[in-house]
């Protein structure tokens, strides 16, 4: 794998944020081009602090994979860490929802972005593939379960 650039985000108006992503096989999963995405959008969200992960289609790759890379910080020291490759993720949620207060990364960065309250589950028994094409079937719940809120990868 060659070195890992920082990606592009996409910005609203760009349709591929608006298409349904395509789903991956597990032998795409596991090929060296998905492999690499994997790597340079954790990368980019590493070096560029986007928040807590980027969705494929964020970064202009219409397919269903999100990178979270879950951290404490200044504002949230008691966070615990979540690392996590999304693909193919399927929900359903659990109790009752609650508005919760969200930004979105193709809005803008810094003080350009936009922010709105979403209704979220605070629970969700969620369906995904990690980067190694192995299949999860979990319950999880509070920030952990942020890639239910990646609402154009689902």
């Amino acid at each position: 794998m060659n070195n890992h650039p920082v990606l592009r985000l996409t910005h609203f108006g760009n349709p591929i944020l608006r298409e349904k992503a395509r789903l991956l096989s597990p032998a795409e999963i596991n090929s060296d081009d998905i492999q690499q995405l994997i790597h340079d959008i954790r990368y980019t969200n590493d070096q560029k602090k986007y928040g807590v992960g980027l969705a494929a289609p964020q970064v202009g790759a219409g397919v269903a994979l999100s990178v979270i890379g879950i951290k404490p910080t200044p504002s949230r020291p008691g966070l615990e860490p979540f690392d996590q490759v999304i693909i193919n993720p399927s929900y359903i949620g659990i109790g009752q929802r609650t508005g919760m207060w969200e930004a979105c990364q193709s809005s803008g960065v810094g003080r350009n972005m936009l922010y709105a309250k979403a209704l979220r589950y605070k629970r969700i028994r969620a369906i995904w593939y990690d980067e190694r094409a192995i299949q999860h079937d979990e319950q999880l719940q509070g920030l952990s379960h942020t890639f239910s809120s990646m609402r154009q990868i689902i």
